[in-house]
């Protein structure tokens, strides 16, 4: 399951480079689009990837509840919240800076050990080092087991 959920990442950043709206995922049971520009945010994107990647009917995702901070209280509310050090490649981990919340999925380290996250950043998804963020890492959560 982790593996689809970097890989559907993956995808959507190759996509999204070469400039198109949509990506188109074929699940199990279903075939979705995610959207890649304009009208996604953070939370959007990375509902929409989990979604896919397990299978679930749009919508249904237990933590599917609006912006960022309010996906953060329910996952922290479900005791869902790692410490940084056991973070693995498919977790998500929150941004704040002030007031201003942001969440996204962790894909692993770099060639130089630096870490990588892939998100919806202004509209835009795309994978980057995590350090390019001004913003502060506020929380981790594992949402599919190890």
């Amino acid at each position: 399951m982790r593996q689809r959920i970097l890989e559907i990442v993956q995808q959507s950043a190759e996509a999204a480079k070469q400039g198109r709206e949509y990506l188109i995922v074929d699940g199990a049971r279903m075939r979705r689009s995610i959207p890649l520009r304009r009208r996604n945010n953070c939370a959007g994107f990375i509902v929409a990837v989990y979604e896919a990647a397990l299978g679930l009917v749009p919508g249904c995702w237990a933590f599917h509840v609006g912006p960022a901070q309010a996906m953060e209280k329910r996952l922290k509310w479900a005791g869902k919240e790692i410490p940084a050090e056991k973070r693995q490649p498919g977790d998500l981990v929150f941004f704040r800076r002030g007031d201003q919340c942001h969440v996204a999925i962790y894909m692993g380290r770099d060639d130089r050990g630096g870490d990588l996250i892939g998100h919806a950043n202004r509209g835009h998804v795309c994978i980057q080092p995590m350090g390019a963020l001004q913003y502060f890492a506020s929380g981790w959560y594992r949402v599919v087991p190890a």
